[in-house]
């Protein structure tokens, strides 16, 4: 039966039991049913209505759904307005963009968690909505609300009667009231090790000199790994044949210079941004500043390209004052004997405090896949290995520590993809740690407040013979 047809039949019955007055509590209770259906068949013909406007309106925009840009509200067909907070609606179905509230937790097992919290609305709120649902006093009348069982009438008389009419929609019910936790969430960073792998100096000038022993090889070192100096033992007998016949070659002393570079960054916020947020927004892009600047640090101890910042480990490979460059035998690939020849080169008496650094994604995946004549992984636990049960987590590579960083570079034929040794021949030098400033003037014809993040370091390749570097033969 068609909804119409239901409510003419339901009519004439409601119209006799009004003109009677007087009802016997059947009859009252009959009605009452007849009234409850007739308010359940109307909200039916109106959401029909509302689906018809809707077919009809994707129908002409080819059935995509538009939406807003972000932070701006748009009109909907059906008289609502779409607020896109950063979540979209996307076409094929069409639906509401809405927001969410999450809460963030760690489980038994330590494994972090994202878990609803509530959704608000049906995601067409408009911006002034959204903002007028999150005050307190709309709060407490939506509590009052609740607690009582005669409708919105029953806190006609309270505070917050008034801040409720906001929350009101057209079938009488309120709007549960719009909540932020204090949680942005995002994508977590690629860790940054190599900062602290590397020697970490401080400095008050523009300019770090450090003094150097120029020592590099001699007739009886040929490799230069086993003296330090050019100074020898010199066998005079008892009596020395001059008064010269005892002096040592000069160890020739010099110095490498690190200069110290400057870096900005800003990030210009409206100062509605920041009054609106239900949690600190100015601390945020603060943590984050921080958070990017360690970053930094490894991407140019990695891949600085000396030019107004440090110069990395991977920038001139096999350059004067670089580390050691070892070519893979075969032109696209590296097989077991390269990884050998790249960790017996070392001098054994860095070996100590040695490592390796590559990405995992690139050369450890490489790595992983590399197996045996009988198909078996060639890095593994050894004996140890049951079918999956072990991984790759601190799982060393040759006997050395295996550390993961995402600014190595990419395996591919030609490229540096790996460094091996003691990565403090790496000096890191800090001038001015992240200062963050709050700029309000600037921008105040604007609505604008500006967040400044200014440091300060530089770094350089000082003893580059405790460290190695494994190239793809092109």
């Amino acid at each position: 039966m068609e909804i119409h047809e239901r409510i003419q039949e339901i009519m004439p019955t409601v119209a006799a039991f009004r003109a009677k007055g007087i009802l016997t509590p059947d009859e009252a209770k009959q009605c009452d049913n007849l009234l409850d259906e007739w308010t359940d068949l109307q909200k039916q013909s109106e959401s029909a209505k509302r689906a018809g406007d809707l077919e009809k309106w994707s129908q002409s925009s080819a059935g995509l759904l538009p939406t807003a840009a972000p932070g701006t509200a748009m009109p909907l067909p059906d008289g609502g307005m779409q607020f896109n907070n950063a979540r979209t609606g996307v076409a094929g179905t069409i639906r509401y963009t809405g927001d969410s509230a999450f809460n963030r937790g760690i489980d038994g097992n330590g494994r972090r968690f994202l878990e609803l919290q509530e959704q608000f609305g049906e995601g067409v709120y408009d911006q002034s909505l959204f903002v007028k649902t999150r005050g307190v006093e709309y709060e407490q009348g939506f509590k009052a609300y609740l607690k009582e069982s005669k409708g919105i009438r029953s806190v006609e008389q309270t505070s917050g009667y008034r801040a409720l009419q906001e929350g009101i929609d057209a079938e009488g019910g309120v709007l549960v009231p719009a909540q932020i936790l204090d949680v942005i969430i995002g994508k977590t960073p690629t860790p940054t090790r190599v900062n602290g792998m590397v020697t970490n100096l401080g400095t008050t000038s523009d300019t770090v000199v450090v003094p150097k022993n120029n020592y590099g090889t001699a007739s009886d070192d040929t490799t230069g790994n086993l003296f330090t100096t050019p100074m020898r033992v010199i066998w005079t007998g008892e009596y020395p044949s001059s008064a010269t016949a005892a002096l040592v070659s000069d160890p020739g002393f010099g110095s490498l210079r690190i200069p110290i570079f400057d870096a900005t960054m800003y990030l210009p916020l409206t100062l509605n941004m920041i009054e609106d947020p239900g949690f600190s927004l100015l601390s945020w892009v603060a943590d984050k500043f921080a958070e990017t600047v360690e970053l930094e640090k490894d991407r140019v101890i990695l891949n600085g390209n000396g030019i107004n910042q440090g110069q990395g480990l991977f920038t001139n490979p096999g350059g004067a004052g670089q580390p050691t460059l070892i070519t893979s035998a075969t032109s696209g690939s590296v097989v077991l004997s390269d990884l050998q020849n790249v960790v017996m080169s070392l001098p054994e008496q860095y070996e100590d405090n040695s490592q390796w650094v590559f990405s995992k994604t690139q050369f450890g995946k490489y790595l992983a896949q590399m197996t045996d004549g009988d198909g078996r992984p060639l890095w593994s636990h050894g004996t140890q290995d049951y079918g999956m049960v072990n991984g790759y987590r601190n799982l060393p590579l040759l006997g050395f520590p295996a550390n993961y960083s995402g600014f190595a570079p990419n395996f591919a034929a030609g490229n540096v993809v790996a460094s091996f040794g003691d990565h403090t021949g790496y000096y890191l030098v800090t001038r001015l740690g992240l200062t963050v400033r709050v700029l309000t003037e600037l921008g105040a014809l604007q609505n604008l407040v500006y967040v400044v993040g200014r440091m300060r370091f530089g770094g350089a390749v000082v003893e580059p013979y405790r460290m190695e570097l494994l190239r793809v033969k092109p």
